[in-house]
């Protein structure tokens, strides 16, 4: 048994003495500037073969666009207001007639606060009512 592991141990060894040699050479024959230049040259017409929307400039143009829509975008959104307008029919039966969707679309008017008007006698039209009628319509409002 020791006999074989000898001759494993040499066997290993001549290999390994062959690939240094090997190597070696190999290293000697190897031209540096000339793989250098190989190597330049096909980086070169690699990137002469890229499309035109992956340069870099066209990339940069495009973000540019990308930021300018959304900056227009957003200030759309910000400075106009959007109003909606909800037609409602007067009816008899206040609002139990109307269904879920139509009270839905009326809430925001309703909530919409209304300025104070002042009304004088003068803009309801009572100065040319005698003192009787005055008093009737005063009476029908408190009820």
């Amino acid at each position: 048994m020791s006999d074989e592991i000898r001759d494993e141990d040499l066997q290993n060894a001549e290999l390994e003495a062959t690939a240094r040699r090997l190597g070696t050479r190999a290293a000697d024959q190897l031209d540096l500037s000339r793989t250098a230049r190989g190597v330049v040259a096909r980086w070169r017409t690699e990137r002469a073969r890229r499309p035109v929307w992956q340069s870099p400039a066209f990339l940069r143009v495009a973000a540019a666009l990308v930021l300018l829509v959304a900056g227009i975008e957003t200030w759309e959104h910000r400075h106009l207001t959007r109003t909606d307008v909800v037609a409602v029919e007067p009816s008899d039966a206040g609002l139990e007639g109307l269904t879920a969707d139509q009270l839905e679309a009326f809430l925001p008017t309703v909530e919409q606060q209304v300025p104070a008007v002042e009304t004088t006698a003068s803009d309801a039209g009572l100065e040319g009512l005698t003192s009787d009628e005055l008093r009737s319509v005063l009476n029908s409002m408190g009820s």
